[in-house]
């Protein structure tokens, strides 16, 4: 109980002192309250929220307790959300139980050659049509009516990972709306490693859904292994004209994701309309492989309730000593997914993001020498001497 104390008191005590100048530690032990704040720890962390994952029942109750913790103090809701929340729309999608494309005379199995992304259950051959990149001006041309679409993975001097896979997803919408019957990317990247690649995709996934209000499960999209380009030549020689297609089991749901974002605005007339965003995310990883104790319950004290805990007694501090700049309150959603709570929020800023002058993310604590603070990003940013001090 006292470690949790100290873990939670450290966090709040340098999160004022780099925020605000008045900020003193005296000032901040007669407002806060320990027990108070433990007990915040010990609801957010309990056996009862399964771990907070984002893709469980259980995340919304995280949410509402601290939207309900951030009005109980008096923090306003933000103008063009839903109250405390802003709504982020995700696909969940599940690993088939069989995955097989046939290519000529190769076939590829899911998880060792091929990774089936997202996609219906499908079975049959189809003809194929090979379209460059995939893009939208690779397809103009092209009749794609109840083909499977070959592609390239990425596009031209796109060598980040992340934004290939996320470029994907423009590509499957794309083929499918023009009729496509799925999508093949041929993977050969040298900024790619194929194994690394597999083991991160063969696995239950969660995104943000490009098209919330159309049917959940699309045309089957698929990354093939093709080192040597010999798959692509093949195609592009018309020696392969048909793909086989044997998915089965593929389930994809929408879910309606939150972050919680308050308001405390600020006491200078003069500088209210700037932003410093206080943020940490509230997700966890839920239930997994019981551990020697038979217990599968990832509880997330550390990471991330113990930051979620300190925005929480942001709101109590600040309405209570205003600062001269207005504070967001900001506690993202499926950052355990792939930091996908606040890339929403980036990419669809209730304000102008220009206004957000600082953002403060508060992840992690230490067990023992809780006089230490890791600032990750130390050097990018004209708050650095403040933070040191």
């Amino acid at each position: 109980m006292n470690l949790k104390v100290l873990i939670v008191s450290a966090l709040f005590f340098n999160l004022c002192v780099s925020i605000a100048a008045f900020g003193q530690k005296e000032t901040i032990e007669k407002t806060l309250d320990r027990k108070e704040a433990v007990a915040h720890l010990r609801f957010l962390a309990s056996d009862e929220l399964k771990g907070r994952d984002a893709i469980r029942p259980e995340i919304d109750i995280a949410a509402r307790y601290i939207a309900d913790q951030f009005w109980r103090y008096g923090a306003k809701e933000l103008g063009g959300l839903d109250g405390f929340y802003q709504t982020v729309p995700f696909q969940a999608v599940s690993l088939p139980t069989l995955g097989k494309i046939t290519l000529g005379d190769s076939s590829f199995i899911h998880g060792e050659d091929m990774v089936i992304l997202e996609g219906a259950d499908m079975e049959g051959s189809f003809p194929l049509v090979l379209a460059g990149y995939g893009m939208e001006e690779d397809l103009n041309s092209l009749d794609l009516n109840g083909k499977v679409v070959v592609a390239k993975i990425g596009a031209p001097g796109l060598n980040d990972p992340s934004k290939i896979i996320a470029l994907g997803k423009e590509k499957r919408t794309l083929a499918h709306k023009k009729g496509a019957a799925g999508l093949i990317e041929l993977v050969n990247l040298p900024e790619i490693h194929w194994r690394s690649l597999a083991n991160y995709l063969n696995r239950p996934r969660l995104s943000i859904d490009l098209n919330p209000d159309e049917p959940s499960a699309g045309i089957p999209h698929a990354y093939v292994s093709d080192p040597s380009n010999h798959l692509l030549s093949g195609i592009d020689a018309n020696k392969t004209t048909h793909a086989g297609l044997e998915i089965v089991g593929m389930q994809s749901r929408k879910i309606r994701g939150k972050n919680v974002v308050a308001l405390i605005e600020g006491s200078d007339p003069n500088l209210k309309d700037e932003f410093v965003m206080l943020s940490a995310h509230y997700d966890h990883i839920g239930v997994g492989e019981p551990n020697a104790q038979g217990d599968s319950i990832y509880n997330g004290a550390r990471d991330n309730a113990v930051g979620t805990v300190a925005l929480i007694n942001a709101a109590k501090y600040f309405l209570q000593h205003p600062p001269k700049r207005s504070l967001l309150l900001c506690a993202w959603t499926a950052e355990e997914k792939g930091l996908l709570g606040s890339a929403y929020f980036a990419d669809n800023p209730p304000l102008p993001l220009d206004q957000i002058i600082y953002n403060l993310n508060i992840d992690n604590a230490g067990y023992n020498d809780t006089s230490i603070v890791t600032v990750i990003g130390l050097g990018r940013t004209s708050g650095d001497e403040m933070i040191e001090k």
